[in-house]
Protein backbone atom coordinates (compact mmCIF):
# COMPACT_ATOMS: atom_id res chain seq x y z
CA UNK A 1 0.00 0.00 0.00
CA UNK A 2 1.45 3.60 -0.75
CA UNK A 3 0.91 6.89 0.40
CA UNK A 4 0.47 9.01 -2.77
CA UNK A 5 1.93 12.10 -2.87
CA UNK A 6 0.19 14.90 -3.17
CA UNK A 7 1.61 18.03 -3.92
CA UNK A 8 0.39 21.65 -3.49
CA UNK A 9 -2.10 20.89 -0.50
CA UNK A 10 -1.63 21.98 3.11
CA UNK A 11 -2.31 20.00 6.52
CA UNK A 12 -6.17 21.71 6.20
CA UNK A 13 -6.62 19.77 2.35
CA UNK A 14 -5.09 16.46 3.65
CA UNK A 15 -7.86 16.32 6.43
CA UNK A 16 -10.47 17.20 4.25
CA UNK A 17 -13.05 14.28 3.46
CA UNK A 18 -14.04 16.00 0.54
CA UNK A 19 -10.83 16.99 -1.32
CA UNK A 20 -10.69 15.66 -4.47
CA UNK A 21 -7.62 13.56 -4.28
CA UNK A 22 -9.35 11.51 -2.11
CA UNK A 23 -11.21 10.54 -5.23
CA UNK A 24 -8.08 8.90 -7.16
CA UNK A 25 -6.45 7.07 -4.36
CA UNK A 26 -7.21 3.34 -4.62
CA UNK A 27 -7.57 2.12 -1.24
CA UNK A 28 -6.71 -0.83 0.77
CA UNK A 29 -9.90 -3.29 1.46
CA UNK A 30 -9.24 -4.81 4.62
CA UNK A 31 -10.94 -7.43 6.10
CA UNK A 32 -11.04 -7.50 10.43
CA UNK A 33 -11.33 -10.29 12.29
CA UNK A 34 -12.01 -10.25 16.63
CA UNK A 35 -8.39 -9.97 18.79
CA UNK A 36 -7.82 -13.43 20.07
CA UNK A 37 -9.51 -14.14 23.35
CA UNK A 38 -6.44 -15.68 24.38
CA UNK A 39 -4.36 -12.28 23.76
CA UNK A 40 -6.49 -10.36 26.10
CA UNK A 41 -4.09 -9.23 29.02
CA UNK A 42 -6.09 -11.17 31.99
CA UNK A 43 -7.78 -14.08 32.41
CA UNK A 44 -10.77 -11.92 33.96
CA UNK A 45 -10.86 -10.33 30.56
CA UNK A 46 -10.36 -13.73 28.96
CA UNK A 47 -12.97 -14.78 31.13
CA UNK A 48 -15.71 -12.51 30.36
CA UNK A 49 -15.62 -12.43 26.62
CA UNK A 50 -14.78 -16.03 25.88
CA UNK A 51 -18.81 -16.41 25.05
CA UNK A 52 -19.25 -12.75 23.97
CA UNK A 53 -19.55 -11.55 20.62
CA UNK A 54 -16.94 -9.05 19.71
CA UNK A 55 -14.78 -7.65 16.86
CA UNK A 56 -17.81 -6.12 15.13
CA UNK A 57 -16.79 -4.57 12.12
CA UNK A 58 -15.58 -7.03 9.77
CA UNK A 59 -13.81 -4.50 7.03
CA UNK A 60 -12.13 -1.13 6.49
CA UNK A 61 -11.59 0.71 3.85
CA UNK A 62 -7.63 2.40 4.06
CA UNK A 63 -6.13 4.63 1.65
CA UNK A 64 -3.40 7.15 2.16
CA UNK A 65 -1.80 10.45 1.68
CA UNK A 66 1.38 12.64 2.17
CA UNK A 67 2.50 16.38 1.24
CA UNK A 68 5.91 15.91 2.05
CA UNK A 69 5.51 17.05 5.50
CA UNK A 70 1.88 15.80 7.11
CA UNK A 71 0.81 12.10 6.45
CA UNK A 72 -2.79 11.30 6.43
CA UNK A 73 -4.84 7.95 6.82
CA UNK A 74 -8.28 7.60 5.47
CA UNK A 75 -10.79 5.22 7.24
CA UNK A 76 -14.54 3.92 6.25
CA UNK A 77 -16.51 1.54 8.05
CA UNK A 78 -19.82 0.40 8.08
CA UNK A 79 -21.53 1.16 11.71
CA UNK A 80 -25.29 1.52 12.45
CA UNK A 81 -24.38 3.51 15.52
CA UNK A 82 -22.55 6.40 16.25
CA UNK A 83 -21.43 6.22 19.49
CA UNK A 84 -19.65 9.64 20.65
CA UNK A 85 -20.05 8.96 24.11
CA UNK A 86 -17.69 7.46 26.92
CA UNK A 87 -19.13 7.00 30.89
CA UNK A 88 -17.35 4.95 33.47
CA UNK A 89 -17.52 1.32 32.88
CA UNK A 90 -20.80 0.77 31.08
CA UNK A 91 -20.48 3.54 27.50
CA UNK A 92 -18.03 3.31 25.09
CA UNK A 93 -17.33 5.33 21.95
CA UNK A 94 -16.55 4.15 18.58
CA UNK A 95 -12.87 4.41 17.97
CA UNK A 96 -10.22 3.57 15.62
CA UNK A 97 -6.33 3.68 15.11
CA UNK A 98 -3.67 2.74 12.68
CA UNK A 99 -0.40 0.94 13.98
CA UNK A 100 2.91 1.65 12.64
CA UNK A 101 5.94 -0.33 12.85
CA UNK A 102 8.50 2.07 14.47
CA UNK A 103 11.22 -0.22 14.10
CA UNK A 104 11.66 -3.21 11.54
CA UNK A 105 11.06 -6.55 12.16
CA UNK A 106 8.25 -4.86 14.66
CA UNK A 107 5.41 -7.36 14.84
CA UNK A 108 2.16 -5.60 14.43
CA UNK A 109 -0.06 -8.40 14.96
CA UNK A 110 1.36 -8.41 18.89
CA UNK A 111 1.36 -4.60 19.44
CA UNK A 112 4.90 -4.78 19.15
CA UNK A 113 7.76 -6.45 21.58
CA UNK A 114 10.14 -5.36 24.41
CA UNK A 115 13.10 -2.98 22.32
CA UNK A 116 10.65 -3.49 19.00
CA UNK A 117 7.56 -0.52 19.60
CA UNK A 118 4.69 0.35 17.31
CA UNK A 119 3.20 3.15 16.96
CA UNK A 120 -0.19 3.40 17.49
CA UNK A 121 -2.37 6.92 16.14
CA UNK A 122 -5.53 6.57 17.84
CA UNK A 123 -8.59 8.45 17.31
CA UNK A 124 -12.05 8.58 19.65
CA UNK A 125 -15.40 9.37 18.53
CA UNK A 126 -15.57 11.33 22.27
CA UNK A 127 -12.13 13.05 22.37
CA UNK A 128 -13.30 14.59 18.49
CA UNK A 129 -10.63 16.20 16.29
CA UNK A 130 -7.49 15.21 18.60
CA UNK A 131 -6.12 12.03 18.42
CA UNK A 132 -3.38 10.53 20.47
CA UNK A 133 0.17 8.84 19.39
CA UNK A 134 0.58 6.08 21.32
CA UNK A 135 3.58 3.30 21.40
CA UNK A 136 3.75 -0.14 22.56
CA UNK A 137 5.95 -2.77 23.31
CA UNK A 138 3.94 -6.02 23.24
CA UNK A 139 0.39 -6.34 24.83
CA UNK A 140 -1.22 -4.43 27.73
CA UNK A 141 1.81 -1.90 27.07
CA UNK A 142 0.29 0.89 25.06
CA UNK A 143 1.15 4.53 26.69
CA UNK A 144 0.04 7.75 25.22
CA UNK A 145 3.42 9.95 24.40
CA UNK A 146 1.75 12.86 22.73
CA UNK A 147 -1.86 14.23 22.42
CA UNK A 148 -0.74 17.49 20.06
CA UNK A 149 0.52 16.05 17.12
CA UNK A 150 -2.32 13.45 15.68
CA UNK A 151 -5.20 15.11 14.67
CA UNK A 152 -8.13 13.79 13.05
CA UNK A 153 -11.31 14.82 11.03
CA UNK A 154 -14.76 12.74 11.49
CA UNK A 155 -17.84 12.18 10.09
CA UNK A 156 -20.72 9.91 10.28
CA UNK A 157 -23.56 9.26 7.94
CA UNK A 158 -25.71 6.86 6.71
CA UNK A 159 -24.47 3.87 9.10
CA UNK A 160 -21.05 4.73 7.50
CA UNK A 161 -18.16 6.32 9.73
CA UNK A 162 -15.07 8.22 7.40
CA UNK A 163 -12.14 8.91 9.49
CA UNK A 164 -8.66 11.13 8.69
CA UNK A 165 -6.21 11.16 11.28
CA UNK A 166 -3.25 12.64 10.23
CA UNK A 167 0.33 13.29 11.99
CA UNK A 168 3.78 14.82 10.87
CA UNK A 169 5.99 12.48 8.76
CA UNK A 170 8.66 13.43 11.69
CA UNK A 171 8.17 13.83 14.85
CA UNK A 172 11.60 14.97 17.21
CA UNK A 173 11.33 12.64 20.19
CA UNK A 174 13.59 9.88 21.68
CA UNK A 175 10.09 7.59 22.02
CA UNK A 176 9.81 4.83 19.87
CA UNK A 177 7.63 6.82 17.70
CA UNK A 178 7.50 5.68 13.92
CA UNK A 179 9.60 8.33 11.09
CA UNK A 180 8.67 8.03 8.00
CA UNK A 181 10.06 9.37 4.98
CA UNK A 182 9.76 9.07 1.12
CA UNK A 183 10.74 5.69 -0.11
CA UNK A 184 10.46 3.92 3.34
CA UNK A 185 8.43 0.72 4.00
CA UNK A 186 7.03 -0.14 7.00
CA UNK A 187 4.81 -3.04 8.35
CA UNK A 188 0.91 -1.86 8.90
CA UNK A 189 -2.41 -2.58 10.86
CA UNK A 190 -5.81 -0.96 11.52
CA UNK A 191 -7.84 -1.84 14.34
CA UNK A 192 -11.63 -0.62 14.94
CA UNK A 193 -13.89 -0.64 18.18
CA UNK A 194 -17.25 -0.71 17.88
CA UNK A 195 -18.67 1.29 21.00
CA UNK A 196 -22.44 -0.49 20.65
CA UNK A 197 -20.60 -3.64 21.21
CA UNK A 198 -19.15 -2.66 24.28
CA UNK A 199 -15.46 -2.94 22.77
CA UNK A 200 -12.20 -1.32 24.02
CA UNK A 201 -8.86 -1.40 25.21
CA UNK A 202 -7.79 -5.02 23.32
CA UNK A 203 -11.33 -5.88 22.73
CA UNK A 204 -11.48 -4.51 18.76
CA UNK A 205 -11.93 -5.62 15.25
CA UNK A 206 -8.01 -5.93 14.03
CA UNK A 207 -6.85 -6.25 9.98
CA UNK A 208 -3.03 -6.48 9.43
CA UNK A 209 -2.41 -5.26 6.23
CA UNK A 210 -0.92 -7.82 3.93
CA UNK A 211 1.88 -5.62 2.43
CA UNK A 212 4.15 -2.90 3.24
CA UNK A 213 3.23 0.67 3.95
CA UNK A 214 5.08 2.55 1.20
CA UNK A 215 5.75 6.32 1.38
CA UNK A 216 5.47 7.52 -1.78
CA UNK A 217 7.84 9.75 -3.91
CA UNK A 218 7.73 12.91 -5.30
CA UNK A 219 6.51 11.98 -9.08
CA UNK A 220 5.69 8.84 -8.89
CA UNK A 221 2.62 7.62 -10.60
CA UNK A 222 -1.03 7.44 -8.88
Amino acid sequence: MKAQYIKNVDLKQLRDLKSDFWKKIQPNILPMNPTPVAMQPTQAIRSEWESKPYGLVKEVSLSAAHNGRFVAFRLEWTDPNQDENRHDNSIFSDGAAVMLASVPGAPVTLMGAPGMPVNILYWRADEGEQGRNIVAEGIGTSRTVDQEMVVCTEQWANNTWQVIIARPLKIDTKEGIAQLSSGKEMAYGVVIWNGAGGERAGIKSYAAGGDQLVIGEAGWPS
